[in-house]
């Protein structure tokens, strides 16, 4: 486990997971130097976590072109926003949102989002 978090994925531009160790999970997408243009992670749980790779996101995949992530919930909206800032490329969007969460604020995010976010499930 210490191996993968030291390796440096350069070649890596499509990522998709399910259920993996949040701090594997953000070291990998932290060593791909931010070539990364596709993310689908699934089955993810606790405010904290979902927090944790939402940052990673926005920080290191400036080039992302597609993400899905489930789920996002009614306390990560904030840091939800900051990919849709900082991820300009983004043009396809799937997220499963909580039972909590606020349609309308979802909206108002999105009316902000990059201009070519064409797709959103």
């Amino acid at each position: 486990m210490e191996l993968l978090r030291e390796l440096i994925f350069t070649f890596i531009t499509n990522f998709k997971t399910r259920a993996i160790l949040v701090e594997i999970l953000v070291s990998l997408i932290e060593n791909t130097n931010g070539h990364l243009n596709k993310i689908s992670i699934d089955c993810i749980s606790y405010e904290e976590i979902i927090n944790k790779i939402i940052q990673v996101i926005y920080q290191k995949c400036p080039k992302l072109k597609y993400l899905k992530l489930i789920p996002i919930i009614s306390e990560n909206i904030t840091e939800f926003e900051n990919i849709l800032i900082k991820c300009q490329y983004l043009d396809e969007l799937f997220i499963s949102v909580d039972n909590l969460f606020d349609p309308r604020e979802l909206f108002g995010i999105l009316i902000r989002s990059p201009i070519g976010l064409f797709k959103l499930k």
